[in-house]
């Protein structure tokens, strides 16, 4: 087969000579000649199976950075692997925004469990000691800096012999969201005598008051668990607080749906004599 001009490679290709010029100033995919005398652009007809990879990449919501590593891979594996790694990374947050989506129509439709149908308690709670770190996450990386935090801090407790506590909790010092990072603290208590690193931070939680909503599984995620978090404040609003709203997480939930209790949403109260 002959070269093509660029108006029979668009043709067969199912590309408009917008998307010709674009991937050719990309570098994505550039003529195999252009002439010297009119600027006319050819292609080759060794191109049509990698226009056509573009082409569906593209179709498929890949951004150009993307398609750029898997249509110039090593081999196949490489951009297989390159391919599947964005493609579970996109699912997810296509997930969290039809999730989002589904809690807002709901919302507008009144078919939500309404916050107020949510228990908010109070209770006591005894002065603890705490082993805590700080990081910045995006909205997909909360899962993976929860457990890293939460594996770090249990050994350095374990290399102390100090003992933890089943539970521990994540506080939100900053607005985590797929373009926010927090700050989150991920804290765990625990008995004994550790002292504070580099990168650990230990304290003496007071004792005090809080107000907290009991979630089970179903509520756990995001954004379900804003329904927990609109239940709490809105009992709060009176009150003093005595630092930001936290996930407390009462056991090492694997995730397994059909959980009646995994969480509380808290919200700290200040001391009375604050009030």
């Amino acid at each position: 087969m002959k070269e093509m001009t660029a108006g029979e490679f668009g043709r067969s290709t199912g590309l408009s000579p917008k998307a010709l010029r674009l991937y050719a100033d990309s570098g994505l995919l550039l003529p195999q000649r252009i002439d010297e005398h009119n600027g006319y652009r050819y292609y080759g007809p060794e191109q049509l199976g990698r226009a056509e990879r573009i082409t569906m990449l593209r179709r498929a919501g890949a951004p150009l950075a993307l398609v750029a590593q898997v249509v110039d891979a090593d081999d196949e594996h490489q951009a297989a692997d390159r391919l599947t790694a964005w493609w579970q990374g996109h699912a997810r947050l296509h997930r969290e925004q039809e999730g989002i989506v589904d809690f807002l129509l709901a919302e507008l439709t009144a078919r939500q469990v309404a916050a107020a149908d949510l228990v908010v308690r109070q209770r006591t709670m005894a002065e603890r000691t705490v082993a805590s770190i700080t990081r910045r996450a995006l909205q997909p990386e909360l899962v993976d800096c929860f457990t890293e935090a939460d594996r770090a801090i249990s050994e350095h407790l374990a290399a102390h012999d100090a003992t933890r506590t089943a539970e521990s909790w994540v506080i939100y010092h900053g607005t985590v969201s797929p373009d926010s990072d927090g700050p989150i603290e991920v804290c765990v208590p625990f008995d004994g005598l550790v002292p504070p690193t580099s990168d650990i931070s230990v304290r003496v939680e007071p004792a005090g008051e809080e107000l907290y909503v009991e979630i089970g599984s179903d509520l756990c995620g995001y954004p379900q668990i804003l329904q927990a978090y609109s239940a709490v404040v809105r009992a709060s609003l009176d009150l003093p607080s005595a630092g930001p709203v936290r996930e407390r997480y009462i056991s090492d939930w694997d995730g397994s749906a059909g959980v009646e209790h995994v969480a509380d949403i808290v919200q700290p109260l200040a001391p009375a004599q604050e009030h």
